[in-house]
């Protein structure tokens, strides 16, 4: 995957997680456990924010927010009271993901509109 690949997806996840409540919860299949979804969309483009770094997509500052957001969601790893519904929508630990989230796509000098997950596929598998 290319870094202009790679750097739409990151905003698009980071509009995810600097959603209000209801933004992220449309924006994602009704079958899906929509924090941990919000979750691991960050976590699999993660990995490559250094690589954006060093091809200069993204400066330090950057990515300094972006170390401080996946911290923040491995703070919370443990504590499994904030991984449902309501915690989304009214834990102070959710606020501020999408808090730093929202500086950072202003930084990044990104509209905040509804967050495209084009790349994603998402299938209901049957139970059987």
């Amino acid at each position: 995957m290319n870094e202009n690949m790679i750097y739409k997806r990151l905003t698009e996840v980071l509009k995810l997680i600097s959603a209000d409540f209801n933004t992220q919860k449309r924006s994602l299949p009704d079958f899906v456990h929509v924090p941990d979804e919000i979750a691991l969309n960050f976590d699999e483009i993660y990995i490559f924010v250094n690589s954006l770094y060093d091809k200069k997509f993204i400066d330090i500052e950057h990515l300094n927010k972006l170390k401080e957001i996946n911290s923040n969601f491995n703070k919370m790893d443990s504590n499994k009271k904030l991984w449902n519904l309501n915690s989304l929508k009214t834990s102070s630990e959710w606020q501020d993901l999408r808090e730093t989230a929202s500086k950072l796509l202003y930084s990044l000098k990104v509209q905040q509109t509804s967050p495209d997950l084009f790349w994603i596929n998402y299938k209901k598998v049957q139970d059987s």
